[in-house]
């Protein structure tokens, strides 16, 4: 099984790419840290980027989109079709905090299952989740009609929810979910992120 951390973004709202951003002036860069957290679950760890001359430094597996300027839901498809496992762990490169425990619970899981998805008050957390290659097809269908939204493919999958009840044994205040989308958020995860 393989973790694919999805890296296409054009980062427009925050200004920078916010896979390279440091949380704090000595640590790691934000996936750096996701690299080494998944690499003690998954046997590898591909990325998801259409500049790949940017992630070179991180020796790991760089791969283009399939079809491009699909969001992310073009890179679940392209990371489905590159990889050689049929299940795979998807992160999005602006989540700072994935918590290995909670994935290492989801991974036991996948077999039964084409998506194994938390879903907390705000929605399902479409990249925080395992995928199957049973998903490429609607995937595909769906990029095709024009739809990028991930969820939408659900009610043809056999979806596994990891709710409320179960996260709290895990992250109890959802923190793997917090993504950095602004420069409020910036600051909020390098509050989190003080020891």
């Amino acid at each position: 099984m393989k973790a694919i951390i999805l890296a296409g973004g054009e980062n427009r709202r925050i200004g920078l790419n916010k896979a390279f951003i440091r949380l704090s002036p000595r640590g790691r860069t934000i996936i750096e840290n996701q690299i080494k957290i998944l690499k003690e679950v998954f046997e590898e760890v591909l990325i998801i980027t259409n500049s790949p001359p940017a992630y070179k430094h991180l020796g790991v597996k760089l791969i283009p989109d399939i079809i491009p300027h699909q969001g992310p839901l073009g890179g679940i498809y392209t990371g489905l079709s590159s990889s050689e496992s049929f299940h795979n762990f998807f992160l999005a490169c602006d989540m700072p905090f994935p918590n290995i425990n909670l994935i290492a619970y989801m991974k036991d899981l996948v077999t039964d299952y084409d998506v194994v998805v938390p879903r907390t008050e705000s929605g399902y957390q479409a990249v925080f989740a395992f995928y199957s290659k049973n998903c490429l097809l609607s995937l595909k269908r769906q990029m095709d009609s024009g739809n990028l939204k991930i969820v939408d493919f659900f009610s043809q999958a056999k979806v596994r929810t990891i709710g409320p009840e179960e996260l709290t044994q895990f992250d109890p205040e959802e923190i793997s979910f917090f993504n950095i989308n602004t420069q409020e958020d910036l600051a909020k995860a390098r509050d989190i992120a003080l020891p």
